[in-house]
Order: C-alpha cells, then sequence, then structure tokens
C-alpha cells in the first residue's frame, strides 16, 4: 500500500504536544520518530495549496476550494461564484489587524445561523448569499453581477494568521470592492448579539468574516482516477474525489480499519486530534512491509513539510527522534 496523509499543524497544536502529560504525548512522539527518519524537506506553500497542485486543479486566481467543498456539502452549485467564508478573530495592535491563532473560530450552529442570517438579511441587495455547510463550514455564494465583485484574488486564513493582515487582503480589480464589503460587514458583527453573549462567556467574538477559495464549479476531470481512494471528514477532499472521479470514504478510525482498505494508492487528511489512533501504527505497517510507501504532508500556516519514507529508513538507528517543533520553523 502506498499511503499519503495529509496533516495541518498549528503553533496551538505545537503547544499542546510539547506538554508531556497530554493524554496523546506518546502517540504524538510517533509522528515526530517517522519525520526525524524521513526525506525531509520544506515548501513555502500552505498544505491546501499543495494538494490542489499534486492534482492539477487550475488556480483562476484562486484554486476553487470553496465551490469543491460546497459541491460535497450538496449545496445547489448553478453557476454560482463560491468563496469559504471563515469565522475569525481579528486583534487590534499598536496600528494594525493581525488574525488570531484560532481559525475557524468554534461557534455553535444556533450562533452561527443567527450570524450568517443577519448578514444575508444585510448583504441581500448586493447579491451575496452566506450558508451554512452541514460540516459547521461558511461559504459565501455570489450569484450574479459577477463584473462588480471579479476578479479577485485571496489568501487562505492560515497564512496570515498572526501577521499584519494588510498584505493578505483580497488583490486585483476587484479588491477595493471585497474591502469595502468586508469593512462594512465587520460593523454588522461589532454590537451584534451573538458576539454580546459570547464576550460574557469569556470568547472571543466573531469581527470579521476571511474570504478565500474562490471560484467557479470546475468541470470534472475526463479521465477517471482509478486505484486511487481518498479518505477523509473535510468537504474539500470529498468534493476533490468527485472532481477527480476518484473513490472516496470518511475517515477509518484506526489503522486496523485503514489496512482492510483494497485500494493499493490510498491519500487521507488527517486532523493532529485524530492522528493519535494512527501513528504508532504506521510505524508497525512500514516495519511490516504492508506500507510499501508512506507520505507525509505537514501544512504549518504558509509551509508545508514533505516527509517520506519507505520500510527501510524505520531502521535508521542513528537518527534521534526531534521534536515536532524542531521541523516546523
Amino acid at each position: 500500500m502506498k499511503l499519503t496523509i495529509d496533516i495541518e499543524i498549528s503553533e496551538i497544536d505545537i503547544s499542546a504536544i510539547t506538554v508531556t502529560e497530554a493524554k496523546n504525548f506518546s502517540e504524538l512522539q510517533a509522528l515526530a520518530y517517522l519525520i526525524s527518519r524521513a526525506q525531509r524537506s520544506t515548501i513555502a506553500k500552505p498544505l491546501v495549496e499543495k494538494v490542489c497542485e499534486d492534482f492539477n486543479l487550475s488556480k483562476t486566481p484562486d484554486y476553487p476550494i470553496a465551490a469543491l467543498s460546497a459541491q460535497a456539502e450538496k449545496f445547489e452549485l448553478g453557476s454560482a461564484y463560491w468563496f469559504c467564508a471563515t469565522p475569525v478573530h481579528l486583534v487590534l495592535q499598536r496600528d494594525a489587524f493581525s488574525l488570531h491563532e484560532e481559525v475557524p473560530l468554534k461557534i455553535n450552529i444556533e450562533h452561527a445561523q443567527a450570524l450568517l442570517e443577519t448578514l444575508n438579511q444585510h448583504f441581500k441587495e448586493d447579491g451575496l448569499q452566506f450558508l451554512l455547510g452541514s460540516s459547521g463550514a461558511w461559504y459565501l455564494k455570489i450569484t450574479h453581477s459577477f463584473e462588480n465583485f471579479l476578479p479577485v484574488k485571496t489568501h487562505i486564513p492560515q497564512m496570515a494568521v498572526g501577521k499584519n493582515i494588510h498584505a493578505w487582503m483580497p488583490e486585483g480589480p476587484a479588491a477595493q470592492k471585497w474591502r469595502a464589503i468586508l469593512n462594512e460587514l465587520q460593523m454588522v458583527l461589532f454590537e451584534h448579539p451573538v458576539n454580546q453573549a459570547r464576550e460574557s462567556a469569556g470568547e472571543l467574538s466573531i469581527n470579521s468574516v476571511w474570504l478565500s477559495g474562490g471560484g467557479f464549479m470546475p468541470q470534472a476531470s475526463s479521465s477517471k482516477l482509478n486505484d486511487f481512494l481518498l479518505l477523509s471528514n473535510h468537504p474539500f477532499y470529498a468534493g476533490l474525489a468527485h472532481y477527480l472521479r476518484a473513490q472516496s470514504s470518511p475517515l477509518p478510525d484506526s489503522y486496523a480499519a485503514l489496512s482492510q482498505q483494497k485500494t493499493t494508492n490510498i491519500r487521507m487528511f488527517l486532523p493532529i486530534e485524530n492522528s493519535q489512533h494512527f501513528n504508532a501504527a504506521l510505524i508497525q505497517g512500514l516495519k511490516s512491509k504492508k506500507i510499501s510507501q508512506l507520505m507525509l504532508n505537514i501544512g504549518f500556516y504558509e509551509k508545508t513539510l514533505i516527509a517520506e519514507l519507505s520500510p527501510r529508513d524505520c531502521y535508521k538507528f542513528w537518527c534521534k527522534t526531534k521534536p515536532l517543533s524542531h521541523f516546523l520553523k
């Protein structure tokens, strides 16, 4: 079996990993063990963009991440232009705003519905519609008057975390239009009852929405991708599988379930909180040669660490296991 695993890690995750009392510490150490023995390289590209590039998606000017995800959420796509509309918290610094680490902000469904209802009422005449997916992800749909809103280039929020957001705002001929919309949106959210309730509960307010991954739904690939399986609970991967005409399934709950798959070429998106069910078993899978090739793509904000292993790499006894933070700089 050839196995590729995509994992997204943030500074919050790194902080948790360094706490030895953490329940999944030993399992995360297994991930560090694998990376320490791998052939490694780092590219200046966020994980989701690497995934898009791996499967030859066109960037016009964004990769159509939102449209592919919306398709998997069972929305009626039509001829609309779609954005991921991520709920975020902007932090006021001395003379600029930065993007808070937690992306997206956690929010319960009732609060999400209330915020999106208010935004839809406010922007209805502009032809903008905010939608809540079954996964909890937010989307922005443009159904007409594209000439007023396009073209525009955006950046995924992970690239702007902890930084002055000025360099990561919408760019292109329609950028000024979108910056005005975002300023208006932020004013709508400022005193919303949901945010007042969140602040009273000691939670961060949702004071902005980050737009990214814009595009129309691309036509499905003309050729079917055979003997290939995408495993994930993330709508983007399900939408990507539909585009590729490839098999897809939800994320298995253990390596044992994964090893029962008949497909010999598998790619999976593994949230860091789920990795404790796999990491140690991956080592055994390599040593037993049930995994003939393992590739780990570790997304860390605007970079991706690529770690490639074969069974013989597990026997590099001279390689000392270093903490994940050593590789994610």
